[in-house]
């Protein structure tokens, strides 16, 4: 643009994008203690964002001065990063917003054991980042990606299998493979995002990028929150059906406690015993689902251009 030429805002674009992702992001922060569409006020959040977000891509598709160039989204490496990147923060922060709650309130960590513990998720992350920079010109970026893709998927996996007796040792483990795996996403994706599109379009496509993460990141933190709840309820049903006097297996396991049927903590300490091993499986079933949203997006590589990776040429004798 000429030095002194004033450009028009795209106020109608602002507006509705600004009023679209607000009452989303509302709805998936409120949504989970307020059970969600049964209550009238996510309803209407939820109606304002979609009609909000649906009027906004009518005006601004192909629309010259907009204030989010979305026909951007018309380049496949675009738009499939960005697909990725969305599903990506909703795996990474889902994992990260659930599992200090489970090392506290569950395993009985301090704030502070909990982030020692979790802490080399993010050594491993700089790591991975780091050998990254070393293979970047080696191999082809997508090739990265898949690795990091499996060592994540991995990574949550495990934590899927753990029990009531997992020691710190095994979400360190977990915790190193997920972060290997996520700083071996972040650089070659971004690289390959904006591969095929001209530089002039890329801070325009970074904005569209970093908005994806964003919105993933909160639909992640919501969606295992809302599963991690819903699963803790049904679990915590279905166990209380096997806590009945006829049961043997509940005799033995209060007198390995010292406690019969007829003690007064008895019914306490087997409600407990319940709440523990269903909350539990609900976190186990939360990482799954975890752990899925990585597997899903490895197919998605097919759709992206990669490079070639860059070949020494041999050395004259």
């Amino acid at each position: 643009d000429e030095a002194g030429k004033r450009v028009k805002a795209d106020w109608i674009g602002i507006v509705l994008l600004a009023l679209g992702i607000g009452a989303l992001q509302i709805m998936l922060d409120q949504g989970n203690s307020k059970n969600w569409f049964d209550d009238q006020m996510i309803q209407i959040l939820c109606v304002t964002g979609v009609i909000a977000i649906g009027l906004f891509v009518a005006h601004a598709w192909n629309r010259p001065g907009s204030v989010v160039n979305l026909a951007l989204l018309k380049d496949r490496n675009l738009a499939s990063a960005c697909f990725m990147m969305f599903a990506f923060g909703l795996g990474l922060f889902g994992t990260i917003a659930i599992q200090p709650m489970m090392l506290e309130n569950l395993f009985g960590y301090t704030a502070e054991t909990a982030g020692f513990v979790m802490a080399p998720r993010g050594i491993a992350s700089a790591i991975g980042m780091f050998m990254v920079s070393r293979l970047i010109n080696r191999y082809d970026l997508r090739l990265i990606i898949l690795v990091g893709f499996a060592l994540s998927a991995t990574g949550t996996w495990m934590l899927s299998q753990l029990s009531l007796n997992a020691a710190p040792h095994h979400f360190v483990t977990t915790g190193i493979l997920q972060g290997l795996g996520m700083g071996m996403i972040f650089v070659p994706l971004s690289t390959l995002a904006y591969r095929t599109l001209p530089k002039s379009s890329s801070s325009e496509a970074a904005g569209i990028y970093n908005l994806s993460r964003t919105i993933g990141s909160s639909v992640g933190i919501s969606v295992a929150s809302s599963v991690l709840s819903h699963t803790h309820s049904m679990s915590e049903v279905g166990l209380s059906r096997y806590i009945t006097p006829d049961n043997p297996a509940v005799s033995q396991w209060l007198a390995t406690q010292g406690l019969t049927l007829d003690s007064p903590s008895a019914v306490m300490k087997l409600s407990n015993l319940v709440s523990e091993q269903a909350m539990m499986i609900a976190f186990n079933d939360t990482f799954y689902m975890v752990m899925w949203s990585f597997i899903v997006m490895i197919p998605l590589l097919m759709l992206i251009k990669g490079h070639s990776p860059k070949v020494s040429a041999p050395s004259k004798k």
